[in-house]
């Protein structure tokens, strides 16, 4: 039943995508009798109300996912166009890093030293362009995070970080930059 749960929940994610008719094309691969006709823009929560029979029941399963997840703004909002441009090969309006720096603070003027991630423009190294269900769009939490890259065993085996075992690493280190090369508050 969890499983199934995790299905449903995956699949009215994944429908839920940056236009109505994109939701339906994914939908119609996997359930027989979806229109993939070209409806009307319209909201994500908007279209599934309009779009089913059992309006209130799928309303409650749209608010239910909306209330456990985390969104990036524009992509909640249906606002693909601020970062996706659909008639460029990349699909992207712009590079990265100038793309999440045109809203969100410019780590490269902000530190003297910075995360690679952020030096390279690879802001979803870290962060979900679209929906998390950790908090800022992180793609994991606490050490996890930071573990998935910096595995190397001068970070785990320093005296420093022995010492720290139960801390995590945000807790000393800034995830973006900082005014030295470790990265130190």
């Amino acid at each position: 039943m969890k499983l199934f749960r995790v299905f449903l929940i995956t699949v009215l994610i994944i429908s839920a995508g940056c236009s109505p008719q994109a939701g339906r094309k994914i939908l119609a691969c996997f359930f027989d009798g979806v229109e993939t006709r070209k409806i009307h823009d319209t909201t994500r929560d908007e279209h599934a109300a309009l779009s089913s029979s059992e309006t209130s029941h799928k309303a409650d399963v749209v608010q239910v996912i909306k209330d456990s997840v985390h969104y990036h703004q524009p992509y909640r909002d249906n606002k693909c166009n601020l970062c996706h441009n659909f008639d460029e090969p990349m699909n992207k309006v712009s590079p990265q890093d100038d793309m999440c720096y045109s809203c969100h603070t410019n780590y490269p003027k902000k530190f003297e030293f910075l995360h690679k991630p952020v030096a390279n423009g690879a802001c979803t190294k870290c962060h979900s362009p679209h929906y998390s269900k950790n908090p800022s769009l992180l793609l994991n939490m606490g050490n996890e995070l930071c573990l998935n890259c910096h595995t190397e065993a001068r970070f785990r085996e320093s005296d420093i970080h022995k010492k720290s075992v139960d801390r995590r690493c945000n807790e000393c280190h800034d995830s973006h930059g900082g005014s030295n090369h470790y990265l130190l508050k």
